[in-house]
């Protein structure tokens, strides 16, 4: 794919899926470990958030479904994003500006 003629934007990064970005993630671990590990055990069960991420994200995109986002996975989302936030503070990465 050509640079600026992708369907969703004119970067390569923003023709990519939430779960490219685990892929990305999951094969370069040591780099991303800190800032994207949930929980314990093995590195697929720590980023399995991203999976729960990406049905809830499902739902939301393909509305015409008529199927709603629960009050769980509003939840879900909510410490999701908290957690996300409370990493990001504590993470010692360059930012992209």
């Amino acid at each position: 794919m050509e640079e600026g003629h992708g369907k969703r934007g004119s970067s390569r990064e923003s023709c990519l899926d939430i779960l490219d970005f685990k892929d990305i993630a999951a094969k370069n671990w040591e780099l991303f470990k800190e800032s994207l590990s949930k929980g314990s055990g093995k590195k697929e069960q720590q980023l399995h958030w991203i999976d729960q991420l990406n049905d809830i994200r499902k739902i939301a995109m393909h509305s015409s479904k008529n199927v709603p986002v629960t009050l769980g996975q509003l939840a879900q989302l909510e410490e999701t994003e908290e957690w996300l936030n409370h990493k990001s503070l504590r993470c010692h990465c360059p930012r992209a500006e």
